[in-house]
């Protein structure tokens, strides 16, 4: 009986099918971002614009908001009643594996746009961010 030696055979990916696995891991992730907004002794309305992403702090590319959950898209409103609080998640496109920090921004031509800067990259994806 022959008996064949322990060993892993050599495994040689083409280049091209390895780019294309990455993207396809880097597209299937995503980036999650939850808001916590406490609402003082005035009534007030909220809203989100789609146009809203993320921006790798080093790189300055900039990644799309996919989804959000709990708060209008603009041009509509969500009313809040006073001394409220809401919670809204928001959903973007994944971020590359060397962002060490990013910056979420609401780029909407007034002022009261949601921005937050300098947000460090954690390993999970997901975000916890209080606006008060």
């Amino acid at each position: 009986m022959n008996q064949f030696p322990n060993r892993q055979p050599k495994v040689e990916i083409a280049k091209k099918f390895l780019d294309l696995i990455t993207t396809q891991v880097n597209l299937e992730s995503q980036v999650t971002v939850h808001i916590g907004l406490k609402i003082g002794q005035q009534a007030q309305q909220v809203r989100i614009c789609a146009n809203t992403f993320l921006q790798c702090a080093n790189t300055k590319i900039k990644y799309k908001m996919l989804f959000s959950n709990n708060i209008s898209i603009y041009p509509k409103w969500t009313i809040l009643e006073a001394n409220s609080y809401i919670e809204f998640n928001l959903i973007f496109e994944n971020l590359p594996k060397d962002c060490s920090s990013f910056h979420l921004i609401e780029d909407i031509p007034e002022e009261g746009g949601f921005n937050f800067e300098n947000i460090e990259k954690n390993s999970s994806n997901i975000y916890y961010l209080n606006l008060n």
